[in-house]
């Protein structure tokens, strides 16, 4: 169901007022989604909670002697949490579509990213200043934890 698609694929003359307390089917829409009655009765409640951070660490551990040496560090987590509680009531136009009248979810997502690098930058310049190189490496730890819980019924 998307508000949105029904909406763009529903001629301007197709009435989907309800009457007497009756939403129509939408003839336009395969599955007969009525945009209002979805907006009146379909429930989507959505809780989120994100934190995204990041820090970064650079030291100049020498230099001297056309040489330079360059430290670098970096951290990152992103943390996300989503609730969403979903229900879909039976007298909804497009929910005999699937055999079922009516729908209700709980779902809940917990994600943890984290990752963490190290490395180095080593830069050489002679006193002439004929040239410039410069050599660098490093590493990177990522991580990822994601739980996903969905209950679904239908009756």
């Amino acid at each position: 169901m998307s508000d949105y698609i029904v909406l763009a694929s529903t001629p301007n003359f197709v009435n989907l007022k309800p009457v007497n307390g009756v939403y129509p089917v939408n003839p336009a829409i395969g599955s007969g989604a009525n945009v209002l009655q979805n907006v009146n009765e379909f429930t989507n409640r959505e809780e989120v909670w994100r934190l995204i951070t990041g820090s970064s660490l650079s030291i100049d551990a020498y230099h001297g002697g056309g040489h330079d040496v360059k430290l670098i560090a970096n951290v990152g987590i992103d943390s996300f949490q989503q609730k969403n509680t979903i229900i879909s009531p039976n007298d909804l136009t497009f929910e005999p579509a699937d055999g079922l009248d009516g729908t209700s979810i709980s779902g809940n997502t917990t994600n943890l990213n984290f990752n963490v690098g190290a490395g180095g930058v080593w830069t050489f310049r002679p006193d002439d200043g004929a040239f410039r190189s410069a050599l660098s490496g490093g590493f990177t730890y990522e991580t990822v934890d994601q739980d996903v819980v969905f209950a679904v019924a239908r009756t």
